[in-house]
């Protein structure tokens, strides 16, 4: 994969992957105060993605 434009100066990179859909929420939630039961009925009720 490479990047959308080239520099001549300064090549770019790709350092890592873009995230999923969802995968950060939970951090995300717990960080906002959301308790991990909160979160769990969160994503059982399809509220937020995994």
């Amino acid at each position: 994969m490479r990047t959308p434009v080239e520099l001549s100066e300064t090549p770019g990179e790709i350092r890592s992957r873009a995230p999923t859909l969802g995968e950060h929420t939970g951090q995300i939630m717990e960080e906002l105060g959301y308790s991990a039961g909160e979160i769990a009925a969160f994503r059982e009720n399809r509220i937020v993605s995994q």
